[in-house]
């Protein structure tokens, strides 16, 4: 899958529309992560748990348009 989103990163290059997809992407992906880890680290921190599942919905409703650019 990583190359796959190294490929998307390079087609963003060639076709600005794609940028802002691919920042916000990025973006839920790396909070998505970060949200994950602090949800072992801070088990009763409300609403962690369900800012990660946001953050990965984000991050699956992007892959869309890396799958439909070819």
């Amino acid at each position: 899958m990583m190359g796959k989103q190294a490929q998307f990163a390079l087609k963003t290059r060639m076709n600005p529309n794609l940028r802002k997809v691919h920042s916000l992407h990025a973006a839920s992906s790396i909070l998505g992560g970060a949200l994950f880890v602090a949800n072992d680290f801070f088990p009763d921190t409300p609403y962690v748990h369900a800012a990660w599942h946001l953050a990965a919905a984000v991050g699956v409703a992007t892959l869309r348009a890396m799958l439909d650019d070819h």
